[in-house]
């Protein structure tokens, strides 16, 4: 459902926000897998992947996953 959807709509980028703290760049890395394992954008060189902030102890840690 949720790639039909992605594909029907033309989404191109989808930004996944996680609260600093345990286990926030583990969830950020479960979604990455499921976003792959989904086969919803086409593979690299075309896409990028961005990962911020699961460094940073008080900062909200995000990935943004789009392609052009």
């Amino acid at each position: 459902k949720v790639a039909r959807l992605l594909i029907s709509y033309r989404i191109r980028e989808i930004v996944i926000w996680a609260n600093a703290g345990v286990g926030s760049e583990i969830l950020i890395n479960k979604v990455y897998h499921l976003l792959i394992g989904w086969n919803l954008f086409p593979p690299e060189p075309n896409a990028k992947i961005e990962v911020m902030g699961e460094a940073l102890p008080n900062l909200p840690c995000y990935l943004s996953y789009r392609y052009e």
